[in-house]
């Protein structure tokens, strides 16, 4: 059987990836929506390429090397409603970016999975005359991929839950002082418990908690817990009359609802013979549709009103002023070069 080692990297997963494509565009909305919301009274756009490294990075990325204790002084000294919402939106960007990072990598990872096994079969198991299994790097490896695309899409369901959760939340919260994003405070992650509103949890979206999502959430949480659910890392070869193989990894028994089948202590029941490489593609592209759905519906929930006057403070002026100098006057002489080196990017 020589074709576990000749795989044909026949990349029929065009569908897939169009679908993962269009959900990582469709999350950008997420940002207009976000910074409308944020910023409905300000005229945003005609301050945004003045804030400096230490508001929109410091903390954040390793695009500023400012210590704790310097963002601290800085803050303190720029304490104003207008500086405080732009410190929290950009606390809020981190988890949107999160999740497009999440969507775009499980896209890398399925191109690299697809290279070691078959995203199908030719036959049906009541074919097959005989069978081989292969436990060595190369399983390991397909096994490791395939969960971690679980944990990838598992995540995204918290990242998505904490900005919807942090949108719902955003007019309750006091500018006056910097506020926590509410999502980190109050621990949040996947639960459509959480969410108010009830147009999002309608049929076919996420907070709907349909089975296929229930179902990824089961594996992700086995696999954080307790490991692999085949301690072997097995993939299967099976054969008609030693002639021809189709390549397969067995995925565990689920129920409606998309919980792993229990008796006991067990729990990895295989009496379906799904098979994870065949299924993948299309749970994704039915997860990128949750996706699409979802965000359509928040959009509808939070509409853009281009029309509405937005104006700047009066005293913009001086807030900038405090970003760049005020900051400085008031931090002790020692650390006035780092705060300098860290307001602008070094490129």
């Amino acid at each position: 059987m020589e074709q576990y080692n000749n795989i044909n990297v026949d990349l029929k997963l065009s569908q897939s990836y169009k679908d993962i494509d269009e959900i990582l565009e469709s999350i950008v909305i997420i940002f207009d929506i976000a910074e409308n919301k944020l910023f409905y009274q300000y005229d945003f756009e005609k301050i945004k390429g003045l804030v400096p490294l230490w508001i929109s990075d410091s903390g954040r990325t390793p695009e500023s090397a400012m210590t704790k204790e310097v963002f601290e002084k800085l803050k303190a000294n720029c304490s104003d409603e207008l500086t405080n919402r732009i410190l929290y939106w950009f606390d809020l960007q981190s988890p949107i970016y999160a999740l497009q990072d999440r969507i775009e990598s499980v896209k890398h990872i399925i191109y690299e999975l697809y290279k070691l096994i078959p995203h199908s079969i030719k036959y049906k198991d009541s074919d097959y005359t005989s069978a081989v299994r292969y436990m060595d790097s190369r399983s390991s490896l397909i096994h490791t991929y395939i969960n971690v695309i679980f944990v990838h899409l598992a995540s995204s369901f918290d990242l998505f839950t904490k900005i919807v959760y942090e949108l719902e939340h955003i007019d309750l919260l006091d500018f006056s002082t910097y506020p926590e994003l509410i999502s980190r405070k109050d621990r949040i992650l996947y639960s459509p418990n959480k969410i108010k509103s009830c147009e999002l949890k309608k049929t076919g979206l996420i907070f709907n908690n349909p089975p296929i999502l229930r179902k990824i959430c089961s594996f992700r949480d086995y696999y954080i817990h307790n490991g692999a659910w085949d301690y072997r890392c097995a993939v299967y070869g099976a054969a008609v009359d030693g002639i021809s193989e189709d390549i397969f990894v067995f995925l565990p028994d689920t129920d409606d609802n998309g919980n792993l089948i229990k008796s006991g202590g067990r729990n990895m029941f295989y009496s379906k013979g799904e098979k994870i490489n065949v299924t993948l593609p299309k749970l994704i592209s039915d997860v990128m549709a949750m996706y699409k759905d979802s965000i359509n519906e928040l959009v509808k929930l939070y509409p853009i009103e281009n029309d509405t006057e937005k104006t700047l403070p009066i005293e913009i002026s001086d807030v900038i002023k405090s970003w760049y100098c005020n900051a400085v006057y008031n931090t002790h002489a020692n650390d006035k070069e780092y705060i300098c080196n860290c307001l602008f990017r070094k490129l």
